[in-house]
């Protein structure tokens, strides 16, 4: 790449991590006038606080955490100041109440997610209140912010490529990963209590596995100890992961259905634990078609729109 062409990308990304903090600035404003706290996730906390500089880490959106308690109220306040809405299904009006996250385009274009939690139907369960207990602060340019603590960081970075099933990721999502571990001083007893925690042990071995066979990342041979799943565990997810290569899903090209279909449960801790996740499954999928019902429907947005 020529140093022209270099430089002018890296003059974009800044100004597009510009254009992100000024709505970022809006929006905390918002919401912290209504006494709703925030937490700025991914992206923005890697690039100004991990990598060297702010362009080595582009991103597209911008992720704000908010505790659940908050999330409707929230949500009412982007949709008040101009925020489009882009996931309003009217066909799964029992879905959008349990999704994590809702997406909001901003009135000059930049996409928004507003998060209440890191997966749907509480597939990994998190203690949000102590999550943001321990919190730092950190510098979003000219802007304060706060983004996780550094193993809560490390735990979510591995969530995020967990929970789209080593499907829907780029390879910045494995580099992120080493660049946190690299930089950092981790703590390793406490990384593995909130993989414990989020029931994400599986999830977060195969991550650190793929930081180590692609980059070299210095994860200790303990650590790996205690994240290492069970042999039949491995067995089947060794045949749909390869943690040397990218794209991480063997059968890529066979589409994220493909992949949903065959490690959703296995990458979930403890076969406990799956008898309630696809009781909860069931149970708002049938509901979706309840809803179609018109009177059923109606009745339902209003219950729902009267917590807001």
């Amino acid at each position: 790449m020529s140093p022209e062409r270099n430089h002018n990308l890296h003059l974009a990304a800044n100004a597009q991590d510009m254009r992100f903090e000024t709505i970022f600035r809006v929006i905390q404003r918002l919401l912290q006038q209504e006494g709703i706290p925030l937490i700025l996730l991914k992206g923005p906390h890697l690039a100004h606080t991990v990598y060297d500089h702010p362009h080595e880490r582009i991103y597209g959106d911008l992720d704000i955490l908010v505790k659940p308690g908050d999330f409707n109220k929230a949500a009412r306040i982007l949709l008040e100041n101009k925020f489009t809405l882009l996931e309003d299904n009217e066909k799964n009006l029992a879905t959008m109440t349990q999704t994590n996250h809702w997406a909001f385009l901003s009135r000059s274009g930049q996409l928004i997610e507003l998060h209440r939690g890191f997966t749907g139907l509480d597939r990994h369960p998190i203690d949000l209140d102590a999550w943001f207990a321990r919190a730092e602060e950190f510098n979003y340019g000219q802007t304060p912010a706060l983004g996780l603590a550094t193993e809560d960081f490390l735990c979510h970075l591995c969530l995020h490529i967990g929970k789209s099933f080593f499907y829907i990721i780029e390879p910045k999502h494995i580099q992120d990963l080493d660049v946190l571990i690299r930089k950092r001083k981790i703590g390793w007893d406490a990384f593995i209590s909130r993989c414990q925690e989020t029931r994400s042990r599986t999830i977060a071995f195969y991550c650190l596995s793929a930081a180590m066979a692609q980059y070299r990342t210095p994860v200790p041979g303990a650590v790996r100890s205690a994240l290492l799943p069970r042999p039949w565990r491995r067995k089947w997810l060794d045949k749909y992961l390869n943690v040397s290569a990218f794209p991480i899903y063997r059968f890529h090209l066979k589409g994220v259905e493909h992949a949903r279909w065959r490690l959703t449960l296995p990458l979930l801790d403890g076969v406990g634990n799956w008898i309630p996740f696809v009781a909860r499954v069931t149970w708002v999928r049938g509901l979706d078609v309840v809803l179609r019902v018109p009177l059923f429907g109606r009745l339902w947005k209003k219950k729902v729109d009267s917590r807001q």
